[in-house]
């Protein structure tokens, strides 16, 4: 009995006591496992665990079991829980107790459907642990809390988490805390990169979020849908979060009034586009209320709205705080919208882009908005808000101690950095203008607004000029600028200076020409190389009274680069009609525009009655153009002289275009022309768009364009494709006539992960007519390319375009040969020196090479093989003459051995080198000289009078501007050397109406095919043939970009035999053209075809490179991401013949060793004709940031095993058996002769059946 007492004592007393139980997967403590000891411990008890790494089984590695236990590291970092990337960490569950603790684990590899790392359900306290690369695939990648009240502490870290929502943490309900913690680089793919709270009040104080991304809330995102739930950040710090959607750094979603305090957002960013994404790039509140005291607010971004701040349906509280150099579309510091705002005292405002606040606010008082944050004297305010205040009242009435009656005198007596404060009334002046900052960096501010205070014309002066060089700090904030008259800006005249225009409406201003009734420029405002800006302004109701040329009533710039930002421009007009009126709303010539949230309605004239642009860049975004009539084309906004545009969630409406004496009748909203290209982003609805003269319409991948397209003439259509997407870039609820060259890019490289079958939806149209001109494809991985198809689409009411991912047999190159040369290569070509039908390689080198100082050209010689780089022919070369640019060859004497031809534009010399056969079997170059008198551009070899030995064509330029640029032609260079006929090229006229000289960059001989003449093309994209027949020189077409090559070629195998074609390249366009022979053509040739390349392009050369027997493309593009391509021809889309209109060209990379900028091709000799090889010269990387010439040699692969391919598809099959039987009986030089008996029987036949089946 005693000893059952004394046990039972003992027993007692052992759970009265808490235990520590040891825990180390060593073996040396009570567990080696800490599930073990858990399953051991009571209540109260500490678990101990020493360093080592600790796994289990199951779904978790640790599960508390509801137990108030203490879970502890022995020291921190050092205790790692290791899900093995199959099980969750920890798992805390009901009823857990408050008193629980959890402290120095380090818990990784961890994955769960919610709580990757950590499952808690209470109130634990978790100290210094450390979540780490966990995943959960709902919510809550680190760390799920579920209801209760946790307690984070002591430096706990939550890094590289992932999940939809929380990848951090994910809390639902309850009131967490978190002290001291880190959140760090963690990806959610939907909501709340480093935390996710949903219907919590939480506490967090000195917490770093760093590096954090989500669709919406990169840091942390916060949604209460009781409206009655808050959180508080104390000293919290958001840095570098980044959100696709909405909120960079923190989203409070229906959310009451959560406070953040002494926080910092820094260089966060909302990167989304479509609609209001984008927006938000340090804070986004949505239908929430929070107070923001004492915070910092810098270098945030966002793609849509508020860099700083985003405000949808919220009135937060901001106090005592810095936004600085946040950048958005609209609203740089703080932008809100469905009117709400926030309230703003005692705040400071400095370079936020494009302004500072945008959208309803409550100024509260003690704000500081600047536009430079200068601090000189470092006392944490900008200079711009700490200066003097000069005030202004016209009457006395509103301030009787003003310091002025009149807006110039302050202005005279202010400093730079200083302010004029205006009280209401109407201010008006003397002489030419009422006010004229004379330079002043000034804040000119009107205190009642612009309904109370006014700056007055008198119909007499011009209320407000800048033209000595004022910048964004000479500010105009609140005033209406009114009844103006000049001969131009009737209002506004910015020359040379930058102002900044807030809250003003310029209205009822008038200009006049100056006497000699020819130009009136800028009824409201008129800028000439200045770059000033205009915020929340109107203006209206201005207008231009004579003049034989108008432009601009509303407003005109030239050489300028203004930006109008959430304006209303409507109701500017013409007095009177006049055919060369241009720009009702907005004229704008060779400058940069951008105009983003504006309303630009109400306006007639003859062109561009919305916007006209000439050789301007403009970005539109956010904009609404509607009811704007133009008497021509271009009712909301027409653009020539190659104008690039940029437009992106815009809506154009009720525009006309009369049409009037026009061909193109349907000018209604959109109208391009001349070279313009017109990119487009994002949901737009533009109702029409017509594009001429060579012009590109560009869709972005995200672009969804609502319009009924119309193309006129050569234009180019260019798709940029991402994923499969069933929505269409372009709908059209008409007919679409294909009649423009379609381009599909892919700039994001996601076709790198194509599969057969993959659809891309271009065009929904009620049908399609016509072809595509010309089709060019991206790269595509290898064995895959891309076919253009027609299918109904999804509803069954219209037709869709499509791209169609298929099987394709690509061109297939050896692996390239490279070779080092000690001299900077100018160019190189082929030529068969010694007339065995192999070519040899002529490079033209650059360098100082006799000692004189001055560059010179040198030829070497190259023999070419099918096993090695290029290897030079010592004593076969010659020093030519200064500044070498140009080669070409020919068989110069007609002694069967191909000569050379190098232009020297240094001394004005063309360098004959006529090669012979020495005595002793050697190759050389006899040398000769031709004075050109005026500088040489360009020389090709001709034969223009069909006689013995050929002749030369040289691009001359001529110095005197009055005189025109020339080719001439030289006659039998190897004996006579006289001049033949010269061809003027007429001057170019430029936008501006001034002329110039054409200067020919390139010109080529028609393979020097007797009586064939020249081909040439200019610096301003004209392309001229000419021959003997009858001494003239006709204009193929003119595409105005420069050409640097042109190629005459046979580049349709189908045509008729001895007809030429013609290829031009153009770096500057990223265009290749081609010009097809036709006998029944008058100039002979049909209109260009154009390939748009989108690639920097340098040289070309045609050749079949897949053995197929029709002709491809090679280009060099040194600047490119793949500097030699293959735009190989896969043939017509309808499957017609005789023509090259309608060709498919797929891009192929080719395998190259240097980034070539001259291209040759040649033959290593045999029975066929094709080229063999491609040499490219270029450049590669030397030491020390040093650049290399190289010529690197490209073999084209054959297949020497499959001579009875006869069809060259890589494999013998019943279609070589059909060509086969075709060629059947007696037959000399028969592919189908295999044995050479010249006949084809049944050995033959017996030959093709052994090799069936694929080719190797």
């Amino acid at each position: 009995m005693r000893q059952y007492l004394v046990l039972l004592i003992l027993f007692v007393s052992t759970k009265s006591f808490a235990t520590t139980w040891t825990v180390d997967d060593d073996g040396k403590a009570d567990f080696t496992d800490i599930q073990s000891a858990i399953n051991a411990s009571s209540d109260g008890d500490e678990i101990l665990i020493m360093p080592g790494t600790y796994t289990g089984t199951g779904n978790e590695v640790v599960d508390t079991l509801g137990k108030a236990i203490t879970l502890k590291g022995q020291t921190a970092y050092s205790i790692i829980i290791d899900g093995e990337n199959v099980r969750r960490g920890v798992t805390c569950r009901l009823p857990i107790k408050s008193n629980v603790i959890i402290e120095n684990l380090w818990i990784k590899n961890c994955i769960s459907d919610n709580g990757g790392g950590l499952w808690i359900e209470g109130s634990p306290e978790i100290k210094t642990c450390v979540m780490v690369g966990n995943n959960a695939t709902s919510a809550g990648g680190n760390v799920y809390v579920l209801s209760g009240n946790p307690n984070f502490s002591a430096g706990c870290n939550f890094n590289a988490g992932a999940a939809p929502y929380g990848a951090g943490v994910y809390c639902r309900d309850g009131s967490p805390e978190f002290d001291s913690c880190f959140f760090l680089s963690n990806n959610a793919t939907e909501r709340g990169g480093g935390i996710r709270g949903y219907q919590i009040s939480g506490y967090f104080s000195n917490c770093s979020f760093n590096n954090n991304t989500a669709a919406r809330g990169g840091a942390g995102h916060f949604q209460s849908n009781l409206n009655e739930l808050s959180s508080t950040f104390d000293n919290c710090y958001f840095q570098n979060n980044t959100a696709s959607s909405l909120g960079g750094g923190v989203v409070n979603n229906s959310t009451t009034d959560s406070l953040f305090q002494s926080c910092s957002f820094i260089n966060n960013t909302a990167t989304g586009f479509n609609g209001g994404q984008g927006s938000g790039g340090g804070l986004y509140n949505d239908s929430s209320n929070p107070q923001i005291l004492s915070c910092i607010f810098e270098s945030n971004t966002a793609n849509s709205n508020g860099g700083g701040i985003y405000n949808w349906s919220s009135t937060p509280q901001v106090q005592d705080c810095q936004f600085l150099n946040n950048s958005a579309a609209t609203g740089g510091g703080i932008k809100s919208y469905n009117g709400t705002g926030p309230s703003i005292s005692v705040s400071t405002f400095c370079e936020n882009i494009p302004d500072n606040v945008s959208g309803v606010h409550v100024d509260e008082g003690n704000n500081c908005l600047a536009n430079l944050c200068n601090d000189y004297d470092n006392n944490g305010i900008p200079d711009q808000c700490e200066s003097t205040i000069w005030t202004v009242d016209d009457d006395g009435l509103d301030y009787p101690s003003a310091d002025f009656n009149n807006i110039q005198s302050a202005i005279n007596t202010a400093s730079n950095g200083e302010m004029v404060l205006v009280f209401p009334g109407t201010y008006t002046g003397s002489g030419t203008n009422v006010v004229d900052f004379n330079g002043k960096e000034i804040w000119l501010f009107a205190s009642g607004g612009p309904t109370e205070t006014y700056i007055d014309g008198e119909n007499e002066r011009r209320p407000i000029t800048c033209q000595s060089n004022e910048n964004e700090a000479t500010v105009i904030e609140g005033f209406t600028i009114s009844n103006g008259q000049a001969s131009e800006g009737g209002g506004v005249q910015c020359t040379n200076s930058s102002p900044s225009f807030v809250n003003c409406i310029i209205e009822n201003n008038s200009v006049n020409t100056n006497g000699d009734g020819t130009f009136s420029f800028g009824g409201g405002i008129f800028c000439y190389e200045s770059s000033p800006s205009f915020t929340d302004c109107i203006i209206q109701n201005n207008q231009i009274n004579d003049g034989f040329y108008r432009a601009g009533a509303g407003m005109y710039c030239i050489y300028s680069n203004p930006i109008l930002t959430s304006c209303l421009i409507t109701n500017n007009s013409f007095l009177g009609f006049g055919v060369n009126d241009f720009g009702g709303g907005i004229r704008s010539s060779f400058s940069d525009i951008h105009i983003s949230e504006c309303e630009i309605s109400g306006h007639y004239s003859s062109t561009g009655s919305g916007i006209s642009i000439l050789a301007c860049e403009l970005l539109l975004t956010n904009t609404m153009i509607e009811d704007n009539i133009a008497y021509f084309n271009g009712g909301g906004l027409h653009c020539e002289s190659a104008s690039s545009l940029t437009i992106s969630d815009c809506s154009f409406s009720g525009n006309l275009g009369l049409g009037n004496g026009s061909p193109y009748p349907n000018g209604h909203n959109v109208f391009a022309r001349d070279t313009s290209a017109i990119t487009f982003s994002n949901a737009n609805d533009l109702g029409t768009i017509d594009a001429i003269d060579f012009c590109t319409l560009s869709f972005n991948a995200n672009s969804n364009v609502v319009s009924e397209v119309n193309i006129y003439g050569t234009s180019t259509l260019q798709f940029d494709i991402n994923e499969p997407n069933p929505i269409s870039f372009l709908e059209q609820s008409g007919i679409f006539t294909n009649t423009a060259s379609l381009a599909i890019s892919n700039s994001t490289g996601s076709l790198d992960l194509a599969s057969e079958g993959d659809i891309y939806s271009l065009i929904t149209a009620q049908d399609f007519t016509g072809i595509f001109s010309s089709t060019i494809f991206p790269l595509m991985p290898e064995g895959l390319g891309l076919r253009i198809m027609e299918y109904p689409d999804y509803a069954g009411k219209s037709q869709e375009l499509v791209a169609e991912v298929i099987p394709v047999n690509g061109a297939e190159f050896e692996n390239p040969f490279t070779g080092n040369q000690n001299d900077n290569i100018v160019k190189i070509i082929s030529f068969d020196a010694n007339g065995d039908n192999a070519d040899e390689l002529a490079v033209l080198f650059e360098g100082d090479f006799d000692g004189d100082g001055m560059p010179d050209g040198y030829i070497a010689a190259f023999s070419i093989s099918d096993d090695g780089a290029p290897i030079i022919i010592e004593g076969f070369g010659s020093l030519t003459g200064n500044g070498a640019i140009d080669l070409d060859a020919g068989d110069l004497n007609s002694d069967g051995l191909d000569d050379l031809i190098v232009v020297n534009s240094g001394n004005n010399t063309i360098t004959l080198l006529v090669t012979e056969i020495s005595n002793s079997g050697d190759l050389e170059f006899i040398d000769s000289i031709i004075n050109t008198s005026y500088e040489p551009t360009c020389a090709s070899i001709i034969d223009w009078n069909q006689n013995y030995g050929l002749d030369l064509v040289v691009g001359l330029d001529i110095p005197n501007p009055l005189v025109e640029d020339r080719y001439q032609v030289i006659l039998d260079v190897t004996t006579t050397g006289n001049n033949g006929p010269s061809f003027a090229i007429e001057q170019f006229e430029l936008p501006d109406g001034s002329m110039i000289s054409d200067t020919p960059t390139c010109a080529d001989g028609g393979n020097q095919q007797s009586g064939w003449g020249f081909a040439g093309s200019t610096e301003y994209g004209r392309v001229y043939q000419a021959n003997n027949q009858d001494n003239s020189m006709r204009l193929l077409g003119e595409f105005e970009r420069k050409a640097i090559q042109i190629n005459a070629v046979e580049l349709n195998s189908t045509n008729e035999s001895g007809l030429v074609d013609l290829m031009v390249a153009s770096n500057e366009s990223q265009s290749i053209y081609i010009f097809e022979g036709d006998k029944n053509e008058t100039n002979g040739f049909r209109e260009f075809i154009t390939l748009p390349i989108f690639e920097p392009i340098e040289s070309i050369l045609s050749l079949d490179a897949d053995r197929d027997n029709d002709i491809d493309i090679v280009m060099a593009s040194p600047n490119g991401i793949n500097p030699l391509i293959l735009l190989r021809n896969d043939g017509l889309a309808n499957g017609l013949t005789g023509s090259m209109n309608g060709v498919q060209w797929s891009k192929q990379a080719i395998n190259s060793n240097n980034s070539p900028k001259s291209l040759t091709s040649g033959t290593l000799g045999g029975k066929d004709e094709d080229d063999d090889w491609v040499v490219g010269a270029g450049n590669n990387a030397g030491l020390i940031g040093t650049e290399i010439s190289t010529l690197s040699q490209m073999n084209i692969a054959t297949y020497s095993n499959c001579p009875c391919d006869l069809n060259n598809d890589r494999a013998v099959s019943v279609n070589d058996l059909l060509l086969l039987i075709a060629d059947w009986g007696a037959c000399s030089n028969c592919d189908a002769d295999f044995d050479n008996n010249n006949a084809v029987d049944v050995l033959d036949l017996l030959v093709l059946i052994a090799a069936w089946g694929p080719c190797n």
